[in-house]
């Protein structure tokens, strides 16, 4: 056969696609009845991240209900734990401690816990102590968690040299077939790592080639992780890597070229905050940022086009080939693991910064009309730094004008 008789479209490969990313209805409902959801053993997610949470005063109960929402469970150091689980709710994880609780956070308070936030003084809370709080030493809790801490370790995605199932279960083609075009590409493995190759045409308007994951179930945690990291190996072309993280089958992605080096091994490392939110290529400039809380499916692509209607600076129609080792989350200890709120309290400051750790710190300058603290916003601003890189070793003073959206970007 040669290449000009298979210009015609190929309804069956059309159908093939769809069906295997269960995009009819009807087939979708199928497999939903008869097979067991596909999911790679090394992609499970690690468990619920606990928050150890020290406060003095009611205030801090605001911060457990927004941390609650979000998915964390909050452990808390309590006097009297009926009270506190009347105040709190059965879903927090109260401890009871006595006296000097030094060694007792090491070894049981602090088992397991991903951050810590610690509550000191506020404005306007003097007189609002809550009478099942538990008062521990800063000190003793920095110290207990980091005896505790486990360093973040890379999380291996894909290992196309060790694979745990077979290829075809986990990614499918996703080529211009869907769009009547004619080009045609596959997944494949090959001497301990997978090939992603094929040809592209750029005939009946087409002009890429891809393959893609199954939606993930459940979808991937990668919050903890600045980024993703390819080990490739290329054959000098253009490609893109793409996360989704919505279920859709044509909805928003998020896509990042990059150039792959002829016949050499390359470590390619892409932050989350470089991809570029797309709908069909065309770049959304007011699309919300990707959601590394949830990534529901991965695709590789090779494309005549880049973004925008922009051509694909080294594309050339025909066969292409790239080389994969794995693909991974690469580690990092870019987000905060210790949060200080505080009222200009110096001395405590003074010890987070020294403590080893990736911390922030609040300082609160004042309450809000009427006495109340600065409660609901400064819930936010404790969850939102634990989830931001830009958050890490500031300081950052709260006032009721804070504006949540760019603190941690000026």
């Amino acid at each position: 056969m040669t290449f000009r008789d298979r210009l015609r479209w190929d309804a069956s490969r059309f159908f093939q696609t769809l069906t295997y990313f269960d995009v009819i209805p009807f087939w979708r409902n199928l497999r939903q009845l008869f097979a067991e959801p596909i999911q790679n053993p090394n992609l499970k997610n690690p468990p619920m991240k606990t928050v150890f949470l020290a406060i003095s005063h009611n205030f801090g109960q605001q911060i457990i209900r927004y941390f609650s929402e979000q998915g964390y469970q909050v452990r808390v150091p309590v006097t009297d734990a009926r009270k506190a689980r009347m105040a709190l709710g059965n879903d927090v994880d109260v401890r009871e401690i006595y006296g000097d609780q030094g060694e007792d956070l090491r070894t049981e308070l602090m088992q397991g816990v991903t951050a810590v936030v610690f509550c000191g003084e506020l404005p306007g809370i003097a007189e609002d102590n809550a009478d099942f709080c538990g008062s521990v030493d800063l000190t003793a809790v920095i110290n207990a968690f980091n005896l505790e801490l486990s360093p973040l370790q890379e999380k291996v995605l894909f290992d196309f040299s060790q694979p745990a199932l077979e290829i075809e279960e986990i990614w499918g083609a996703v080529d211009d077939v869907v769009m009547g075009g004619v080009s045609a590409s596959s997944l494949r493995l090959v001497e301990n790592k997978a090939i992603f190759s094929g040809v592209v045409s750029t005939e009946n308007n087409g002009g890429f080639a891809s393959v893609r994951t199954r939606n993930f179930e459940p979808p991937l945690d990668l919050s903890d992780y600045p980024g993703i990291q390819l080990r490739i190996k290329g054959d000098g072309k253009r490609y893109k890597f793409i996360l989704r993280d919505e279920s859709r089958w044509d909805g928003i992605a998020y896509s990042y070229s990059f150039d792959a080096i002829a016949n050499e091994w390359l470590t390619v490392q892409i932050p989350f905050g470089e991809f570029i939110p797309v709908f069909r290529a065309k770049s959304l400039s007011d699309a919300n940022p990707l959601n590394t809380r949830q990534i529901q499916a991965m695709q590789l692509m090779h494309s005549k086009f880049e973004y925008d209607r922009q051509l694909n600076p080294t594309f050339e129609p025909g066969a292409f080939s790239l080389e994969i080792g794995s693909i991974s989350a690469y580690n990092s200890h870019g987000k905060p693991q210790l949060i200080l709120v505080a009222a200009e309290a110096a001395t405590a400051e003074e010890i987070v910064k020294t403590s080893g750790l990736v911390y922030t710190i609040f300082n609160v300058a004042e309450s809000v009309e009427g006495g109340q603290p600065l409660d609901e916003k400064i819930g936010k601003l404790c969850l939102q730094a634990l989830e931001t890189p830009q958050a890490a070793n500031k300081t950052v003073v709260v006032t009721a004008t804070t504006n949540r959206d760019d603190i941690f970007t000026a």
